[in-house]
């Protein structure tokens, strides 16, 4: 709806003033331009904003003719929302900051019939608190009950003396101008004081039990320098001033709370430092509230609050240690675990090698001297003349028969030099069987790559007879390059082989 499509006189003129607000100002905005409630136009004041918020606004507007911007040099957001008091043309006056929202889309509709139904000239809601982690929040404890209402009706200012949460109301702007109720120029708790004086001077309103404001909470963290705590502390006498004198007791008390509780922490600094302003303006306070001893009431909260918060930092140590306790219990509890687990891996290894030892599997090397490695050959299983030869893949070959004849088996066998790198090694060759009464065995061998020498240099053609056993052993030097052999084992004619195992190996020698 365009401007020319609504009424010469808006039934709500809403005011925004805006500083620096880019984060959330389209939320805010759109909650406002999407209300049910069209006959509305909105004030945005931009109070010398240095983000973008301009031009958010400049975008928005060009859509929404209801919204008009005004520019002015930065002043507050309380001069800022008398800038648009003064600009409105609506028959009721809400404001909204740039951070909020509107809790739904029939807020101000809801505001506007019921003020209109009621004959009202102010008109307000239920509150919610918004916190970015947890969400809204609509239960409320102590003095800040009131920001609910429980039914709808009309309540005096006499019955709600509170200071608090004038964003949830409409107010008619005739009222407003009539009795000049504008914000006072101050840059802490301008609103309350505004708040105050405009419900006393209309002595009623109506409120109604519906929530129609989301105020967002703990996004940002108040700052209170001298200036702005002066002005705190002057707007408390103020709104201090109207309760005393007119009877309002409950709203006298509250706030003297909010001077020596929630503001406290900002005015203690100064009052250490015994700044003079402050120390007058509490002593101005005094007078105008009859209360006596603020500044020794501010300290002593503080020392109470300093004590809350070294209780609870020891009861929190002591629930850590606690927990380390714990933690430490079920770490030595696990280390049993992994400490018994490691046992068992030790016993199991153990059981391990002794079965591949027994086997004959065990992995062995020449990186130490003692160590005894497999000597690699080439042979497929077969029978020859009542002896089965059965190679059975694992570095051994067992032989099993009687000898109808006078026979020999043959193993081709290949010594690296990439195994034996050392030159002039000497080498321990064994056909590993534990019994040697049953046979007889020799080598034949060369080098590699030395046929041109001695022709096929032979280093080894011995043999062996039954008479003259070489015990277990033959000794070879591999001179540094490839060695290849060939192990004759014989067997004498009636001769019986039980089972026996030849692993053929090699070691060096010291």
């Amino acid at each position: 709806m365009n401007m020319q499509e609504m009424d010469e006189t808006p039934k709500v003129s809403v005011i925004i003033p805006i500083y620096n607000q880019e984060k959330y100002l389209r939320y805010c905005l759109e909650s406002v331009l999407l209300q049910n409630l069209q006959e509305i136009e909105v004030i945005c004041v931009n109070d010398g904003s240095t983000d973008g918020s301009f031009e958010i606004l400049s975008e928005l507007a060009w859509t929404d003719e209801r919204m008009r911007i005004i520019d002015q040099e930065n002043q507050g957001a309380g001069e800022a929302r008398n800038t648009g008091i003064r600009e409105a043309r609506g028959e009721y006056v809400a404001f909204i900051d740039p951070d909020d929202r509107y809790y739904n889309f029939k807020a101000l509709e809801t505001l506007y019939n019921k003020a209109k139904d009621n004959d009202a000239l102010i008109c307000g809601g239920c509150f919610s608190r918004y916190y970015e982690e947890s969400g809204e929040e609509n239960s409320f404890t102590g003095s800040a009950a009131r920001y609910v209402f429980s039914e709808d009706r009309f309540y005096s200012f006499r019955e709600y003396q509170y200071d608090y949460g004038f964003h949830r109301f409409i107010y008619n702007r005739k009222l407003i101008l009539d009795n000049e109720r504008f914000f006072p120029s101050l840059k802490r708790f301008q609103d309350p004081v505004w708040f105050v004086k405009i419900l006393h001077r209309a002595g009623r309103f109506f409120g109604v039990s519906e929530i129609v404001y989301s105020y967002r909470k703990d996004h940002k963290k108040a700052v209170f320098d001298k200036e702005k705590t002066c002005h705190n502390i002057i707007g408390l006498t103020e709104v201090a001033k109207v309760a005393a004198e007119n009877g309002y007791d409950h709203l006298l008390e509250l706030e003297k709370r909010r001077m020596t509780g929630e503001y406290a922490e900002y005015i203690h600094p100064f009052i250490c430092e015994n700044e003079e302003e402050i120390i007058r303006l509490i002593r101005t306070f005094e007078e105008v509230t009859g209360f006596h001893n603020i500044e020794r009431e501010i300290l002593a909260n503080i020392i109470s609050k300093r004590d809350r918060q070294a209780k609870s930092c020891t009861e929190e140590i002591k629930t850590l240690k606690e927990k380390n306790i714990v933690y430490c219990t079920e770490i030595a509890a696990l280390k049993e675990v992994m400490d018994s687990q490691k046992d068992e891996l030790k016993q199991i290894n153990e059981n391990m090698e002794a079965i591949l030892k027994e086997l004959g599997l065990r992995k062995k090397t020449v990186s130490k001297k003692d160590n005894v490695i497999p000597y690699p050959y080439v042979f497929s299983s077969h029978e020859r003349d009542g002896i089965k030869w059965t190679d059975l893949g694992d570095g051994r070959i067992e032989a099993n028969g009687t000898a109808e004849t006078d026979t020999k088996f043959v193993l081709t066998l290949t010594l690296r030099k990439t195994n034996f790198k050392t030159n002039g090694m000497r080498y321990r060759i064994s056909t590993g069987a534990p019994d040697t009464s049953s046979f007889t065995w020799y080598f034949s061998g060369q080098i590699a790559n030395k046929e041109e020498e001695e022709s096929a240099r032979l280093l080894m053609n011995s043999t062996i007879n039954d008479t003259d056993p070489f015990s277990e052993s033959f000794e070879i030097e591999t001179d540094g390059y490839d060695y290849f052999s060939k192990l004759f084992i014989a067997v004498r004619k009636g001769r019986t082989l039980d089972h026996v195992i030849f692993r053929p190996e090699v070691c060096p020698i010291d």
